[in-house]
């Protein structure tokens, strides 16, 4: 019977959790002398003293003790790992020594021997919690860290040996972390049987996790072929070499580095082939990627500065303990990874599955700690450590949530571009296109393809490489296969997005289909327009025989013939409109007698919208019909001067002009005035010198 994965990750909680706990007990049996030794070549130089410790009457600072209850003092006994001494006479006798050390420390006969041959009588006194280095607690935050998330994948993917393999990885970690966090941190004394066994451990724990490793790569992401034997070498291979270590079957202690280097050479083999069999499988090539670097970032670190030295015989560059650090990197990648890649085909909602356990674990934590070590009472550390997670955990978590999830690029930019566009489209193809466009571009699908048949709302198939999306047309849908080019998987956010865009786009189609039926409507009413109405004024154009009712006539003509011939672009070319007034001014000022002086210059290819034209020409009307009804002029000069910014026109006739202390805005030019602004332009008043008016109207280029 499937376990369900919360039971699952209380068990392996509650099992890391007594790990520890047994391993801090271990670690408190430790013996401390309080004295801080620096090896020299005659001995042990003392560089300190700790103000508790029970020696500090009996030694001095810069003391040099050359033996301690008869046994030499070399730097061999503060070695951090044992088998780096390589020969099994050295590893054997440093534990034969500190099991002297410490019997002659419990039965109170421990001295130490100094230069001047004065033997010292030394004490140790018991190792409390805040005893324990910090190096102790970084060894064992990574094992369990490392343990509790191999662990958890596996809660959720009991069946698949992939995850059962990366959780035996994670338990290999918890053990040699813990063993070697034990000697690695001790103060200098430390029971030698129990330094032994915990060395055998710790060796049997990093084989442990380098053989789950090979045999890990052998099932995922893709099952290789005799992926069976390969996971039975594997673990027997490990076996063979733990117990070479045990029973010292080996010439020297660096064979036993040398094979285990061996062994973690084949999981490159291994992922040489995994990489070669997901050559067609762009997502699991994608995982397969970052979980690679996850794995070798942190034991490639781990394998370049302890393992290769030691077996070579060389003095590691670097701690052992620090670089416990650099497993903890494997497993956060991987942790990564699965919401970046859904790597065990895990998704986000695994990180919020662990969010809540962590969550209620740290409350139990805070409130043993206030009642135990602060004593407050019940109440007050219940609602403290409520208060201490809302403030702390949620929002730290959150920042984690939000560093650890892909970034995605700008949202609301590209948004408001597909707006844009939607909105801007004019036949349904072209919207349509857009759609198509715009999902590719966000989604960066490996492949795109448009299928037959209609859908109502997206959805992700079976296969969570592909979603389906409605088109555009009610006839087609499209399939989107390996988004982000194939690094990660559809997920629910998707379809919300998807559909919170498609709906978009389904109010643009309506709104274009309205549009398209509103302009079918301004045609059929231009066309009757054109049809009925300017065929009667021209009948009265042509029986009128009163010439004011023929100048209405035929600027009602003008007028109608303007409003019929608008652009369906909404813009016309702006030389297309000069000669339309040129015309019509000329045609206007011939009954008056009045002759036209038309100038221009910098047309180009500038163009004017339906608005703008229609203000400059009522501009031009009111103002040559002020010239005609009041200047008695005989000559009109029009000059027009067209630069990249803006458009400046000259109206100027010879007339008779009144003083300008004379003049009065009446309701033409107040119109022309209202024009000139509503075009964000300015105009000048003038009287020539020859007689006669100059209007000068000057209008931004954008304006038009």
């Amino acid at each position: 019977m499937k376990r369900l994965p919360q039971h699952t990750l209380i068990s392996v909680s509650f099992l890391a959790f007594l790990f520890v706990s047994f391993f801090i007990y271990l670690a408190l049996q430790v013996p401390i002398l309080g004295i801080t030794f620096q090896p020299q070549d005659t001995g042990f130089k003392v560089v300190s003293i700790d103000k508790d410790s029970p020696n500090h009457d009996r030694l001095k600072r810069d003391q040099v003790l050359i033996k301690m209850s008869g046994i030499p003092l070399t730097k061999e006994l503060l070695i951090e790992e044992p088998d780096q001494l390589n020969e099994w006479a050295a590893y054997l006798g440093f534990f034969a020594k500190m099991t002297t050390l410490n019997d002659a420390a419990q039965q109170n006969q421990l001295y130490g021997t100094t230069l001047e041959g004065d033997n010292l009588a030394l004490t140790v006194r018991e190792r409390k919690l805040s005893d324990l280095p910090l190096l102790f607690w970084i060894q064992a935050f990574v094992g369990v860290c490392g343990f509790l998330i191999a662990s958890s994948v596996f809660a959720f993917k009991q069946r698949e040996n992939g995850a059962l393999f990366f959780a035996f990885a994670g338990f290999g970690l918890l053990i040699f972390s813990l063993a070697a966090s034990i000697y690695s941190t001790r103060e200098f004394i430390i029971d030698g049987q129990l330094a032994h066994q915990l060395s055998l451990l710790n060796q049997m724990g990093a084989i442990f996790f380098t053989a789950s490793l090979v045999a890990l790569l052998a099932v995922y992401p893709q099952k290789l072929r005799y992926s069976n034997w390969i996971t039975i070498a594997a673990f027997f291979s490990g076996l063979a070499i733990w117990l070479g270590f045990s029973l010292q079957l080996f010439a020297n202690i660096s064979i036993v580095y040398l094979l285990t280097l061996v062994l973690f050479i084949t999981s490159f083999v291994l992922a040489y082939i995994q990489w070669q069999q997901t050559h067609s499988l762009p997502v699991e090539r994608a995982a397969l990627k970052w979980y690679l670097l996850s794995i070798y970032l942190g034991t490639g670190l781990f394998a370049a500065l302890i393992l290769v030295p030691v077996s070579l015989e060389i003095d590691p560059p670097a701690s052992q303990g620090l670089m416990f650090m650099v497993f903890l990197f494997m497993f956060v990648g991987i942790a990564m990874g699965i919401t970046r890649y859904r790597l065990f085909d895990l998704d986000r909602w695994w990180f919020h599955a662990w969010s809540w356990f962590l969550g209620g674990l740290l409350v139990i934590a805070v409130v043993v700690l206030l009642l135990t070590v602060i004593g407050l009472e019940q109440d007050t550390s219940l609602a403290f450590s409520l208060a201490l997670i809302g403030w702390l955990y949620f929002p730290i978590r959150q920042w984690i949530f939000e560093k650890i999830q892909k970034k995605k690029r700008p949202y609301y930019q590209q948004t408001c571009r597909l707006i844009e566009h939607l909105f801007s489209a004019e036949e349904p193809e072209q919207l349509a296109h857009y759609w198509r466009q715009y999902v590719e571009e966000e989604w960066l699908p490996l492949s795109t393809e448009l299928k037959k048949g209609l859908l109502k709302e997206p959805y992700i198939g079976q296969d969570p490489q592909c979603i389906y999306l409605p088109y555009l047309d009610n006839q087609h849908h499209l399939m989107l296969c390996y988004p982000e080019k194939g690094s990660r998987l559809f997920a629910r956010d998707d379809i919300a997005s998807i559909g919170f865009l498609y709906a978009l786009a389904q109010q643009a189609l309506q709104g274009l289909k309205m549009r398209q039926q509103a302009l079918e409507e301004k045609r059929r009413i231009l066309g009757d327009l054109h049809d009925d109405v300017g065929s009667k004024l021209l009948s009265l154009l042509h029986r009128s025989e009163d010439p004011i009712n023929s100048e209405l006539a035929r600027s009602a003509l003008r007028d109608l013939r303007e409003v019929v011939s608008q652009p369906n672009e909404g813009d016309w070319l702006l030389s297309d409109k000069l000669s339309d007034w040129r015309l019509e001014i000329a045609e206007r000022l011939q009954p008056a007698d009045i002759n036209l002086n038309w100038q221009q210059k910098g047309i180009h290819l500038h163009k004017i919208s339906y608005l703008a034209a229609s203000h400059v020409s009522r501009i031009l009307r009111e103002a040559i019909s002020n010239i005609i009804k009041h200047a008695q002029a005989s000559t009109v000069a029009i000059i027009i001067n067209i630069t990249d910014n803006q458009f400046q026109l000259k109206i100027q006739d010879n007339g008779k002009a009144l003083p300008k202390k004379s003049w009065s805005e009446g309701r033409g030019l107040s119109n022309i005035r209202f024009r000139i602004e509503k075009l964000h332009g300015h105009s000048e008043w003038s009287q020539n010198k020859n007689g006669g008016i100059l209007l000068t109207i000057t209008i931004p280029i954008e304006s038009l």
